[in-house]
C-alpha cells in the first residue's frame, strides 16, 4: 500500500492539549504504521529537557512503530564515534573543525535530562546545551560586528572537541535529517507551516520531501485565490516548486493554489482520516445540546456560536444548551460574553476534552464558525458519531465534507442569523428526518476512513519518487517574446524557446508556465501555457495571464518563461525590447520584459 522506505513526520512540537493539526498528523502516523506496514518517527525540534512525559501520555493511543524522536535528545545521544558522521553530512560548514578551538566550558552538572545555559556578553551572546553526564553538545553562538551578525554553532564531543561548525541552525536540523535517513530511501512529510519553511530547499536524491497544507494558505476574509496569503504560509507556498510533493487537504483549496502556483504536477489532494463510524449507531443523545471543541482564540469565532444559540434559544423557546470543549486566549471574553447574554448555566466550558467521540455523541448538533480552516477534522469526528454538523461556508473543508441538507448544514461566513436559524431548525426537525441525517453523516465520515486515506497516500508518495526520476528539462534559448491585448479584456504572452544544441534532454517538457516574480526573487504568480506550436526548430508558445494579474497591491514584476522537469523548475527571463507598450507591460534596460501592476 505504502512503497517501501524510511517514514516520517516532521512537525516543530507537540505542545499539551494540542489541536488539530497535530492530532491528524499523530492519526496519520498511525495509520501507515497499521494499514500501510511502515514505521514511522515524529522528528520534533522544539527544545525541552526531556521528551518522555509526551511519548508517556501517547503511549496509549500510539502503536509500538510510531516513535516520537526529538532533535535534542537525538543529537545529544550520538555516539562520540558516529558525530563524524553528522559532520560528513552538514550542510553549511563555515570554517574548518580544526580550526575551532575546543569548547571553554564543556562540561557541567550531570543530570537525569538535557540541560541549557545562557550567556550574554557585550558583542555576543551564548547558549550552551548540555547532555545528562553534563558534557556539552552543542553551542549556538551569536557574535555582533559592526551592524552585522555571525551566526557560529558548533557540535562538540564529549572530551570536548568541536567535531563540526554550521552557520545556523537549521543546517545542523538539516544535517541531523541527513544523519536520520542515512542516505536510505525515504519519505517525509511536513505538516508544520515553521518546519516547512526551513525545509524549503533540502534536496536529496533519496529522498521524497512533501508539504501537507494544514491549513488555508489565503489571509483571513480573502476569497480570491490571487489574494493576500497568509504570512505564515507565504514562504513556503511560493516555494512550492521545491518540494517533492505538495498536499492540500481538500479539491477546493488545491485549486486556488493551481490558479496562484500553476498546476504543478507536484500537487496532490490528501484528506486527513478518521477511525470510521457504524451505521447502527444508536447511541442516546440530548436532541436539544449542541457542542462546539476546538481551540478557543478568535479564529475560531466561538462568540458567533453563542450568539447564535443564544438567538435559537429566544426564538424558539426551545431549552436549548450548548457545551464548549477546548483551551486559548480567547476563554476569558467568551466568559463574559455568556455572562452578558445572560447565558450562564447554558452555555457551558469544559476545558479539554481526550474524548472529543464521547461529547459528539452525547450531542445533537455541533457548531463550527471558523474564519478559515485547512479540513475541519472536527466536522468529520462529529459525523462519525452522528451529531449533525453545522458549518460556516469558508475556505477551505466543510463544503468539501457536508452535502448541505443531507448530512449537514452550511451557512453562510459570519451571517449569525442563518446560523441561530439553522440551530432551530435542527432542534426542530421530525426524530425519523434526523436518523436519517445523521446515518448519512455516519457514512460520510466513513469516506474518510484511514485504511481509504492510506491508499491515497500510497499513491501520493509513488508518483512523487516517479517525479524525482523523471528527465530534466531541456536548456532553452528564448528568441523573442510579445504582449496581446484581446478584445475580451484576456492578455495573452507570446514567446519562442528553441532547446539549445548542447541540451541532452531532447525536447521533453513536463510542462511549460509563464511566471511572474517579484523583485524580491518571490514569485508572485504562475500560470500554465495552454497554446504550444511548431515553428521550425523553436517552440511558439502562448499562455492567457490576465487573472494572474490581479488582487495584489501595486509592485514591479518580471516576467519568465519556466520549464518544470526533474529537479524542479528552469527559469528563463523572457526577452522584450525596451519602452513601453501599454497594460502596464514595459521592457527594462536590459531588454528584458517587466510589468506594473496598479493596486487593486
Amino acid at each position: 500500500m505504502l512503497p517501501h522506505g524510511k517514514y516520517a513526520a516532521v512537525t516543530w512540537s507537540i505542545p499539551s492539549n494540542f489541536g488539530g493539526m497535530t492530532k491528524a498528523m499523530l492519526e496519520r502516523s498511525a495509520s501507515f504504521c497499521r494499514y500501510g506496514g511502515v514505521a514511522v518517527d515524529v522528528l520534533t525540534f522544539d527544545w525541552r529537557s526531556s521528551y518522555n512525559g509526551v511519548r508517556e501520555e501517547l503511549s496509549s493511543t500510539l502503536p509500538p512503530g510510531v516513535r516520537i524522536l526529538n532533535f535534542w535528545e537525538e543529537l545529544a545521544a550520538i555516539e562520540d564515534g558516529s558525530l563524524e558522521q553528522v559532520s560528513e553530512w552538514s550542510v553549511v560548514p563555515t570554517v574548518s573543525p580544526s580550526a575551532v578551538p575546543a569548547a571553554d566550558d564543556f562540561r557541567g552538572t550531570p543530570t537525569p535530562d538535557l540541560t541549557r545555559r545562557r550567556e550574554e556578553h557585550e558583542t555576543s551572546s551564548r547558549d550552551q546545551y548540555f547532555r545528562p553526564d553534563g558534557t556539552v553538545f552543542l553551542s549556538n553562538e551569536l557574535h555582533h560586528v559592526g551592524e552585522t551578525q555571525r551566526r557560529h554553532v558548533r557540535l562538540i564531543s564529549r572530551s570536548g572537541r568541536t567535531v563540526a561548525s554550521f552557520a545556523s541552525m537549521r543546517d545542523v536540523y538539516c544535517a541531523w535529517l541527513d544523519y536520520w535517513h542515512d542516505g536510505r530511501d525515504s519519505y517525509l512529510v511536513i505538516d508544520s507551516k515553521y518546519t516547512a519553511n526551513w525545509l524549503v530547499g533540502y534536496k536529496r536524491e533519496n529522498v521524497v520531501l512533501t508539504y501537507l497544507f494544514h491549513g488555508s494558505h489565503l489571509a483571513d476574509g480573502i476569497a480570491s485565490p490571487f489574494g493576500r496569503l497568509r504570512r505564515s504560509r507565504r514562504y513556503a507556498f511560493l516555494k512550492a516548486h521545491e518540494f517533492d510533493a505538495v498536499c492540500a487537504l481538500t479539491s477546493r483549496q488545491l485549486s486556488d493554489m493551481a490558479c496562484r502556483i500553476g498546476g504543478l504536477d507536484i500537487l496532490h489532494v490528501a484528506p486527513n482520516g478518521h477511525g470510521g463510524g457504524s451505521l447502527e449507531h444508536t447511541t442516546k443523545r440530548d436532541p436539544l445540546r449542541g457542542v462546539v471543541i476546538g481551540r478557543i482564540d478568535p479564529g475560531k469565532r466561538i462568540d458567533h456560536a453563542i450568539r447564535a444559540l443564544g438567538a435559537a434559544r429566544k426564538s424558539s423557546a426551545l431549552n436549548a444548551k450548548l457545551n464548549i470543549f477546548g483551551t486559548g486566549p480567547d476563554e476569558p471574553n467568551l466568559r463574559s460574553l455568556v455572562r452578558d447574554l445572560d447565558l450562564s448555566g447554558i452555555v457551558s466550558f469544559g476545558g479539554f476534552t481526550k474524548r472529543p467521540s464521547e461529547e459528539f455523541e452525547r450531542s445533537s448538533f455541533s457548531l463550527l464558525a471558523s474564519k478559515s480552516e485547512g479540513f475541519g477534522l472536527v466536522l468529520v469526528e462529529s459525523m462519525n458519531a452522528g451529531c449533525i454538523p453545522i458549518a460556516y461556508d469558508v475556505p477551505y473543508g466543510p463544503a468539501d465534507i457536508i452535502h448541505h441538507g443531507v448530512n449537514g448544514f452550511l451557512v453562510p461566513t459570519g451571517d449569525v442569523r442563518a446560523l441561530a436559524r439553522t440551530i432551530e431548525y435542527v432542534m426542530r426537525m421530525p426524530e425519523d428526518d434526523l436518523e436519517i441525517m445523521r446515518r448519512a453523516a455516519i457514512a460520510r465520515a466513513n469516506d474518510f476512513s484511514h485504511p481509504k486515506i492510506v491508499r491515497l497516500w500510497g499513491q501520493i508518495l509513488t508518483a512523487a519518487r516517479a517525479q524525482k526520476n523523471r528527465r530534466p528539462a531541456p536548456k532553452l534559448r528564448i528568441r523573442g517574446a510579445s504582449v496581446t491585448h484581446e478584445s475580451s479584456g484576456n492578455i495573452r504572452i507570446s514567446c519562442e524557446a528553441a532547446v539549445q544544441a548542447e541540451s541532452e534532454c531532447g525536447h521533453h517538457f513536463d510542462r511549460l508556465f509563464i511566471a511572474f516574480y517579484q523583485r524580491n526573487g518571490m514569485l508572485f504568480g504562475r500560470t500554465g501555457v495552454d497554446e504550444i506550436a511548431k515553428r521550425g526548430d523553436a517552440l511558439l508558445v502562448a499562455a492567457e495571464v490576465g487573472e494572474s494579474l490581479r488582487g495584489a497591491p501595486a509592485r514591479i514584476l518580471d516576467v519568465y518563461l519556466e520549464a518544470s522537469g526533474a529537479g524542479g523548475l528552469e527559469s528563463y527571463r523572457l526577452p522584450f525590447r525596451n519602452g513601453r507598450y501599454g497594460g502596464g507591460f514595459y521592457g527594462t534596460a536590459y531588454r528584458n520584459m517587466s510589468f506594473f501592476l496598479r493596486g487593486q
